[in-house]
């Protein structure tokens, strides 16, 4: 069975939040993220607990304040400016096709074609929600699991990009 496996989506600014977020999941593994999020709340708390204890002290409120701005700035600020940016972009909504073989990989989309080999990317990492496509460490191309045609196709493509991509993650 050697013909191509096709992927096809609808590029929204969902499935653009969602590759970044396994993006960041990969990217910060989960000894740095457990520590980073034991460190903020410990922040959150070590303020909330000075600034309701001594008063209205400096001490207290300043990595409250810190943490606090964080959290904002993780879960509701970088997702806003994601879905901002998002919506000036002219690929927005439209649909992308992949066909990916185990000597090339073509995307399709409204407003062009490319075409490239295994060799030009940096790394592939596949997540139970879909892959990441890395040409360069920071760049990747997100491609969601829903837009396979079955798991068969999916699990396809786990074994090509094993056997092809320079280098290969599965990030669980």
């Amino acid at each position: 069975m050697n013909e191509d496996i096709r992927i096809r989506f609808l590029w929204t600014a969902d499935e653009i939040l969602n590759g970044f977020r396994w993006h960041w999941r990969h990217k910060f593994r989960p000894l740095f993220r457990y520590a980073f999020w034991l460190i903020l709340a410990a922040m959150i708390i070590r303020g909330a607990c000075n600034v309701f204890l001594s008063g209205s002290s400096v001490a207290g409120l300043l990595p409250l304040l810190a943490g606090l701005f964080v959290l904002f700035q993780m879960r509701l600020l970088s997702p806003w400016l994601i879905r901002r940016q998002f919506a000036k972009r002219p690929d927005r909504d439209t649909e992308i096709e992949w066909r990916v073989s185990s000597d090339v990989l073509y995307a399709r989309g409204a407003h062009g074609n490319s075409e490239f080999t295994w060799q030009a990317l940096a790394k592939v990492v596949q997540t139970p929600a879909g892959f990441l496509f890395y040409p360069t460490e920071q760049i990747f191309h997100w491609i969601p699991r829903h837009g396979f045609s079955s798991d068969t196709d999916y699990d396809r493509l786990s074994q090509v990009a094993q056997q092809n991509a320079p280098v290969f993650y599965r990030n669980v």
